[in-house]
């Protein structure tokens, strides 16, 4: 098996395999790490990591995932955890696996998130009398 890079993967769809897995791993790990808690973590809603999550089972999803912005939330999450890795068998299956440790780091519950350096969404000032706008303002 040898280890492969999040930006060597092909289509979509295996970014998104690897980001179900991913996830996967984690919620069923000591660090008991969800979805939720990811969209917590990037300002990102659930539904739509639900959806880049889904994306290689639902095609009906791919044309509302951005590559672009999976590939910064998988690299962001790799970041957290570099006890994950992606590697891919003789045969072309790609393999995700979570570690016990890395580097001295053990994988722990309730692991503390660094805020991810990039911005992932562009987020859109409401404008003034819409709905959004004044529910910003009762805050």
């Amino acid at each position: 098996m040898k280890r492969v890079n999040l930006s060597d993967l092909p289509d979509l769809s295996a970014l998104s395999w690897v980001l179900d897995q991913a996830l996967f791993l984690l919620a069923n790990s000591p660090a008991q790490f969800r979805a939720t808690d990811l969209s917590r973590a990037v300002d990102i809603h659930p539904s739509m990591i639900t959806r880049m999550k889904l994306a290689h089972a639902n095609p009906k999803y791919e044309s509302v995932v951005c590559r672009r912005v999976l590939l910064h939330l998988l690299r962001y999450l790799f970041e957290c955890f570099p006890m994950l890795g992606v590697w891919q068998k003789r045969d072309g299956t790609l393999l995700v696996q979570l570690k016990k440790s890395y580097r001295g780091k053990k994988l722990e519950a309730n692991t503390p998130l660094s805020p991810p350096k990039t911005t992932l969404v562009k987020r859109i000032p409401p404008k003034p009398g819409s709905t959004r706008w004044y529910l910003a303002s009762l805050n």
